[in-house]
C-alpha cells in the first residue's frame, strides 16, 4: 500500500471500470477492524486488492484474511500486485464463487465486508448466518446511495432481526452499513 498512491489505484479501478472505497472509508474500515480485533477476516469481492490493503494494514498479525473474486483477471492482478502478502500464508486470494465458496467453506469470521454485487448480500447473509459468523462478528456491506432497491432484502434483514444491531455511515454517494451481533 505504501507504494501504490491513492492516484494509482484510481487509476487502475478507472481502468478496470470498477469502484472502489475512498480513502475516508478505508480509514472507517481500518478502525472498525482494529476496534473489533477478528481473528478471520472475509471480505466478498476483492476487485484490485485496495480495500484488501486496508484489511491487510489493519487487521492484527496473527489473524487470517480470505478474500474471494471470482474475476480471473482481477484475481491475477491482485496476486501480481501483492505477491508477498499471499506468500506469507496470512491472505487467502480465493478465486470463487462467493456462493459456493460459502456453501463448502467450514470457516467462521468474526468480520465480514461485503464489496460485491449488492444484489446478492441478502443470499450471502442468509449462508453466512449458516455456522459461518462468530458469536462477536461484524458484518459491513458497501452501497452506492440510488441502488437502495437492491439492497432491501439486506436491509430488512439486518433491520428486522433481532440478532443485528444495525448503524450506518454515510460517505456522500455511499453508505456503509455496519451490523453486529448482539
Amino acid at each position: 500500500m505504501k507504494n501504490l498512491k491513492i492516484r494509482s489505484f484510481k487509476k487502475l479501478a478507472f481502468w478496470h471500470g470498477i469502484s472502489i472505497i475512498s480513502q475516508k472509508q478505508g480509514i472507517y474500515l481500518s478502525k472498525l477492524i482494529q476496534a473489533t480485533n477478528p481473528k478471520k477476516v472475509l471480505e466478498i469481492g476483492t476487485g484490485i486488492g485496495y480495500s484488501l490493503g486496508f484489511i491487510n494494514i489493519s487487521a492484527p498479525k496473527n489473524s487470517r484474511i480470505v478474500s474471494l473474486e471470482y474475476a480471473y483477471q482481477l484475481n491475477t492482478f491482485v496476486r501480481r500486485l501483492f505477491p508477498n502478502w499471499i506468500k506469507n500464508g496470512r491472505i487467502s486470494l480465493v478465486r470463487a464463487d462467493a456462493f459456493e465458496y460459502l456453501i463448502k467453506t467450514p470457516e467462521k469470521f468474526d468480520f465480514v465486508f461485503f464489496d460485491s454485487a449488492p444484489s446478492d448480500f441478502a443470499k450471502f447473509l442468509v449462508l453466512l448466518e449458516n455456522d459461518h459468523l462468530t458469536k462477536d462478528a461484524v458484518l459491513v456491506a458497501r452501497l452506492k446511495k440510488g441502488t437502495g432497491y437492491l439492497m432491501s432484502n439486506y436491509l430488512q434483514i439486518v433491520q428486522d432481526s433481532k440478532k443485528y444491531q444495525t448503524e450506518y455511515k454515510d460517505f456522500g454517494k455511499e453508505i456503509f452499513i455496519v451490523s453486529k451481533i448482539k
